[in-house]
């Protein structure tokens, strides 16, 4: 997951501004299975979902490089992104709830 965050820009400014240039720049990742982004105010947000065999390590530092590439297209005024890696270990198994 790779969020931009940009205080007071619009949903429609964030996705042409922001999006769009990261997105070109994650597709070129290889093993990146399929890529999900979206923009709201103050923020943009790409999901990227790999093959089942890519190393995660391997994976959050190529992303990290193409995020680094992209910045050079964004706005000057974005702040820093953040890049977090998720896997589905990081969720519950079974949720159970009682009423």
């Amino acid at each position: 997951m790779v969020v931009i965050p940009h205080i007071g820009i619009s949903p429609e400014d964030a996705d042409r501004l922001i999006v769009r240039p990261m997105e070109s720049e994650v597709r070129s990742i290889e093993g990146v299975k399929e890529v999900s982004a979206f923009a709201t105010e103050g923020a943009a947000t790409l999901m990227l979902e790999f093959d089942i065999d890519f190393d995660s390590d391997d994976a959050i530092a190529e992303v990290r490089a193409a995020v680094d590439r992209g910045q050079s297209e964004i706005p000057g005024t974005a702040e820093e992104p953040i890049i977090k890696g998720i896997t589905i270990s990081d969720f519950p198994v079974i949720a159970i709830s009682l009423t």
